[in-house]
C-alpha cells in the first residue's frame, strides 16, 4: 500500500523543465534572455534617437538596411567559422564586441557628440558580430541537452523569444523614459558582457580544427552542397523563405492597420503586439510540457493553417479584440512552426555542419525582411492594408499546401535516421 502510495504521489509531481534541472542550458537561456530583452531596448532608444535627431524616416530605414545586410553576406561564412574554430570563444568575442560598440555609442550620447555618422558606422559591426554569433547558439544546443530534451530546449528558446517580444519593448519605453537614449545603450552593452559571461562558464567543442583559408572555403562550399543535395532539407529551407516573405509583412501592416483601419492610439499597437508574444508564449510552453511530436510535418501544416486564418481574418477585420484573436493564433503558429522546423534540421544536420546549415537559416530570413518590407511597402500604399493581408494570406496557402509535398519529412526524428530518410526525399 506504502509503495502504490508513493508512485501515485511521483506520478502527481510537476515534470521539472530543463531550466531546473540542467545548469548549463539554464546560463545559455538566462544569457540570451539578457541579451535580446537588451536588444530590444536598443531598438527602440535608437528609432527614438534618430527620429528626433534627424527627423528622417529615411536614416532610419538605412539604419535598418545596414543593421541587417552584413548579416546576410556575413552569415554563411559565420556559420562556417563556428563549425571550424572554438565555439564558445567566437560566441563570447562577439558578444564583448557588440557590447564595446554599444558601450561606445552610449559614451558619445553622453558626452553629446553622437552622431548620426557614428551610428551608421557601428551598424554593420554590431551585424557582422551578430553573423558571427548567431550559428553558434542552435549549433551548441546538442552539447548541453540530450537527445530527448532537444523538443524542450527549442520551446524554451522560443518561448524566450516571445517572453524579449513582449517585455522588452514595454520595458524598454519605460528604460528610455526614465534613463534616457543613452540608458537603453548601457543596458544593452550589460546584457552583452553578461551573455559573452555566461557562455564563457559552459564546455563547447572547438570544432574541426581546420583553420587556413583554403580550408575554410572548402568547408563553406562543403555546406552548401549538403544543403542543396538533402532535397526535403533544401525544400524546407525554401518553405521557411516563402513564410517569412509573407508573414514577415504582418510587422509593417500591423501599424498601419492600427492608425488606418481602426484609428487607433499607440496602446492598442503595443496590444496587438503583445498578442502575438502571448500566443508564442502559449504554444512554447504547450510544447515543452507534452513532449516532442511524432508527425511533425503534420504539425507544422496545422500550425501553417493557424497562421494562415489570422493572417486572412486581419484582411476583414473591423475591430480590436478580432484584431487580438487573430494576433494570438498568429503567435502559437509561429511558435509551433519554429520549433519543428528547427527541431526538423537540428535531427537531419551533423554536428559538423550544424554551424554552416543555420547560418544559411539565418540568412533566409535576415533576406526576407528587406525582400518583405519592399513588396508590401508597395503593394499597401496602392492598394490599401486588407488587400496586403489577403496577399499575404493567399501566399502563406500556397507555402503550406508546397510544405505538404515535402516527402520525408513526417519521419524525421528517429536517432540515426534522419540522413538516410533525407537522401531518400
Amino acid at each position: 500500500m506504502l509503495g502504490m502510495h508513493e508512485r501515485k504521489k511521483e506520478k502527481g509531481k510537476m515534470k521539472k523543465t530543463l531550466l531546473q534541472t540542467n545548469f548549463p542550458f539554464l546560463r545559455l537561456w538566462s544569457g540570451q534572455l539578457a541579451s535580446q530583452i537588451g536588444d530590444r531596448i536598443f531598438q527602440l532608444a535608437i528609432a527614438w534617437w534618430i527620429l528626433k535627431t534627424t527627423g528622417s524616416p529615411f536614416d532610419l530605414g538605412v539604419f535598418m538596411v545596414l543593421s541587417t545586410l552584413p548579416a546576410v553576406i556575413l552569415g554563411p561564412l559565420g556559420g562556417t567559422f563556428v563549425d571550424a574554430f572554438d565555439r564558445r570563444k567566437i560566441m563570447v568575442l562577439a558578444d564583448l564586441l557588440r557590447g564595446v560598440l554599444l558601450a561606445l555609442l552610449a559614451f558619445l550620447f553622453f558626452k553629446g557628440s553622437l552622431s548620426i555618422h557614428h551610428v551608421f558606422l557601428v551598424a554593420p559591426l554590431l551585424a557582422a558580430a551578430t553573423a558571427f554569433f548567431e550559428p553558434g547558439l542552435p549549433a551548441s544546443l546538442p552539447h548541453l541537452v540530450t537527445e530527448e530534451d532537444l523538443n524542450e530546449a527549442m520551446s524554451l528558446q522560443s518561448l524566450l523569444s516571445s517572453f524579449a517580444g513582449f517585455i522588452g519593448p514595454v520595458f524598454g519605453g519605460a528604460l528610455v523614459a526614465f534613463l534616457g537614449v543613452g540608458g537603453g545603450m548601457l543596458v544593452n552593452a550589460a546584457s552583452f558582457f553578461l551573455s559573452g559571461a555566461l557562455i564563457f562558464s559552459l564546455s563547447l567543442p572547438k570544432g574541426t580544427g581546420r583553420t587556413d583559408a583554403g580550408e575554410v572555403f572548402s568547408q563553406l562550399v562543403e555546406g552548401l552542397d549538403f544543403a542543396r543535395e538533402q532535397k526535403a532539407l533544401f525544400k524546407l529551407l525554401l518553405a521557411f523563405a516563402g513564410i517569412n516573405l509573407f508573414l514577415v509583412p504582418n510587422l509593417i501592416l500591423l501599424p498601419m492597420f492600427v492608425s488606418g483601419v481602426l484609428k487607433g492610439a499607440p496602446s492598442s499597437l503595443g496590444f496587438l503586439e503583445g498578442a502575438i508574444a502571448v500566443g508564442m508564449a502559449v504554444a512554447s510552453l504547450l510544447i515543452s510540457r507534452l513532449g516532442e511530436a511524432k508527425d511533425k510535418k503534420r504539425l507544422i501544416i496545422v500550425s501553417l493553417f493557424l497562421v494562415v486564418i489570422g493572417v486572412v481574418g486581419m484582411a476583414s477585420l473591423k475591430d480590436f479584440y478580432s484584431g487580438l484573436f487573430f494576433q494570438f493564433l498568429i503567435g502559437v503558429g509561429v511558435a509551433a512552426i519554429n520549433v519543428n522546423m528547427g527541431l526538423v534540421f537540428q535531427r537531419s544536420v551533423p554536428d559538423e555542419m550544424k554551424g554552416r546549415i543555420f547560418s544559411l537559416v539565418g540568412m533566409v530570413a535576415f533576406c526576407s525582411f528587406p525582400l518583405a518590407y519592399f513588396w508590401v511597402g508597395f503593394f499597401a500604399q496602392a492598394k490599401g492594408v486588407p488587400a496586403a493581408y489577403l496577399v499575404c494570406g493567399v501566399g502563406l496557402i500556397v507555402v503550406t499546401f508546397f510544405t505538404s509535398t515535402i516527402r520525408g519529412l513526417s519521419e524525421i526524428g528517429e536517432v540515426g535516421e534522419e540522413l538516410r530518410i533525407l537522401e531518400q526525399a
